[in-house]
């Protein structure tokens, strides 16, 4: 059996003699399907008319896989999502009232969180599990405060040992230690409305800890009404990464080759070697499994896909766990200064922030800028072991990134720690010849992956159009200063809209920082490029 695209067209051949309907091969409005094709999918049914309705609905659950453009109002239009995420939302809870689960696949920055609360909110669940890398335990319990329409929900972030109270409606848990014998015993005790595997490509291989605890016999998949998959990038290394979801969630898209080898041998190029089988260098039947996906269980679309909806410039804050060493630190800093939180918010959005820029600055504040600037070296240091986490997470689904912070010391550490993505760095000590030489290695070469750079030497007078992501390791006081930094991507030969993430931790004055100077860019945008239409 193979499919094969011809002119938006596709044809199923090889129909096996031992089918109940032996070389049974039909032309339905110009396309040819095998009876073998529809029995694997569960459409066993020899009508003609049932023929032509089973390709039908297949044909256009494959379309809708693309769709930007929702068909029906969302049930709650004060949330301001974008028609693609609109769409993505009505498929998946459309989906869900025949398949238990699903695989949300749209690229990086588009959105998927959102849309994963959204379902929540159209469908009216109340018992959530989210399982997520470690570095994106708060950032979605940031998303929750903001999209989770279930106000009287409580929300419980899972550490370590720290035990699971089953009474929480929400529950977040990150994939290191969800198959803990003491987390298990209480997660299938709980019966989930819907589980959401966030970054779900880290349960691609058979056998370990994490994929048997969410895909096994006994995993939690099978402790839930609906399951959905989040992912950019569902395959990072082989198609074979798709199986543990596949076999578990949704094996009527394998048959009838359900078994590992076989859905290798077919979709992975797995061959019979001197010493057993063995995976082969290309995926093959590529456009089959993208096929039986999209028009079953897989929602994809790229940024190309949405660009007409897309601001040109999209900032998010991606807030880490600050953890009990940094918050003793913080607490001890501002206690030694007699300030509270509450005041040092409002020093930030307001006086102290005008004296940093203008550099007019009282006895007062110069003693507030030390207790800042110590709490902007802790806050880094508490972060970086989260920042290089995201930084490699987000490799797995960008072809190139550009990473800006302040410090020299900073921009040391990164550079040493993401070596292997061939990094160029900019900073105060690099000529201005030199500099222009650096931005033209990241803009041509493709392995080039990763530009480092000092936010004021490194944002003005260059060009890195070749990458659309941007991220903030550090800040300084100016606005226009970080506005000149993401315009280093934003700007003639960018085909992209350009995603600027801050990477920060949860609840501290790094946050309020980096929250203070979004909203200052986010005001001075809407001032200078919004377009009034009459």
């Amino acid at each position: 059996m193979n499919l094969i695209f011809s002119k938006h067209k596709f044809f199923l051949t090889d129909v096996k003699s031992s089918d109940k309907t032996t070389g049974f091969k039909r032309q339905i409005d110009g396309n040819y399907m095998s009876y073998s094709y529809f029995k694997a999918l569960d459409y066993a049914d020899y009508g003609e008319q049932k023929l032509q309705n089973s390709l039908t609905r297949l044909k256009t659950e494959y379309d809708r896989s693309f769709a930007s453009t929702p068909t029906r109002e969302y049930l709650h239009p004060s949330q301001k999502f974008f028609n693609y995420q609109q769409a993505g939302i009505e498929i998946l809870c459309d989906r869900f009232k025949n398949k238990k689960a699903l695989l949300l696949a749209d690229s990086m920055g588009l959105g998927k969180t959102v849309q994963a609360l959204g379902i929540c909110n159209e469908l009216n669940l109340n018992k959530v599990l989210i399982l997520c890398p470690s570095v994106a335990k708060y950032n979605w319990l940031s998303f929750i405060k903001r999209w989770y329409l279930n106000e009287d929900a409580r929300v419980q972030v899972i550490n370590g040992n720290q035990e699971i109270n089953p009474e929480y409606e929400v529950t977040i848990l990150n994939y290191d230690i969800m198959f803990r014998e003491n987390h298990m015993k209480v997660l299938k005790s709980i019966p989930f409305d819907i589980i959401i595997a966030d970054e779900a490509h880290q349960c691609k291989t058979t056998g370990t800890k994490r994929t048997d605890a969410l895909y096994g016999k006994d995993g939690l998949i099978h402790n839930t009404s609906r399951f959905l998959a989040v992912s950019g990038t569902p395959v990072t290394n082989k198609v074979v990464d798709f199986y543990p979801f596949l076999l578990s969630s949704a094996p009527e898209i394998m048959k009838p080759d359900t078994g590992y080898w076989a859905f290798a041998k077919r979709y992975a190029g797995a061959y019979q070697g001197h010493f057993g089988w063995q995976l082969g260098k290309k995926a093959t039947n590529t456009e089959e499994l993208n096929f039986r996906l999209r028009a079953t269980v897989m929602v994809r679309r790229l940024k190309a896909d949405v660009m007409s909806e897309l601001p040109d410039k999209i900032l998010q804050l991606i807030e880490f766990d600050s953890g009990k060493s940094f918050r003793k630190e913080e607490n001890n800093l501002l206690t030694e200064f007699k300030i509270s939180k509450t005041d040092l918010k409002n020093l930030i959005q307001s006086e102290l922030g005008k004296a940093v820029e203008t550099s007019d600055t009282h006895e007062k504040d110069h003693s507030v800028l030390a207790m800042m600037a110590e709490l902007r070296r802790a806050a880094t240091e508490a972060k970086m072991e989260d920042v290089l986490k995201w930084i490699h997470q987000t490799m797995l689904s960008v072809d190139k990134l550009v990473v800006f912070a302040h410090h020299r010391d900073t921009i040391k550490i990164l550079k040493e720690q993401l070596k292997q993505y061939n990094c160029v760095v900019v900073d105060g000590s690099v000529s201005s010849e030199k500099r222009f030489d650096l931005a033209n290695q990241f803009q041509n070469d493709e392995n080039t992956k990763i530009f480092i750079g000092n936010i004021k030497a490194a944002g003005v007078a260059i060009d890195l159009t070749a990458a659309s992501h941007v991220a903030f390791v550090e800040i300084d006081w100016s606005a226009s200063d970080i506005q000149q930094a993401i315009d280093r991507t934003h700007r003639i030969g960018q085909k992209n809209a350009v995603n600027a993430y801050f990477l920060t931790l949860a609840d501290s004055m790094d946050s309020y920082m980096m929250q203070n100077i979004i909203d200052k860019q986010e005001n001075n945008d809407n001032v200078l490029d919004s377009r009034l239409q009459f």
